[in-house]
């Protein structure tokens, strides 16, 4: 997952529509940036708790460009990666760290 933050939207976009795609199985997948570093599709050991996350929107499309809206009171310097996220069953879909370009 390719992603970049356009700082004078606010905006997280996924950008290149040819290397963004994930599983339509899902039932309730979701954006969300993690304060911890996500790096793989392997559930955490760990139970996410709120407050180490914030969901910027349900999945628009399984492929393809798309943004996200960032909360004004958002500072995604904040925030170490983005992840696609099954809320349901926990299960992650696809992981990104983030960086600004």
């Amino acid at each position: 997952m390719l992603l970049h933050f356009v700082s004078s939207r606010q905006l997280l976009a996924l950008t290149e529509p040819y290397w963004f795609k994930t599983s339509n199985l899902g039932p309730d997948l979701v954006l969300h940036c993690s304060e911890n570093v996500i790096s793989s599709t392997k559930p955490p050991a760990y139970s996410l708790k709120e407050g180490d996350y914030v969901i910027l929107g349900r999945l628009q499309k399984f492929s393809g460009v798309q943004s996200y809206a960032i909360p004004n009171n958002i500072n995604l310097a904040d925030y170490k990666s983005a992840v696609i996220w099954c809320r349901k069953f926990n299960a992650t879909f696809g992981a990104a760290k983030l960086s600004n370009s």
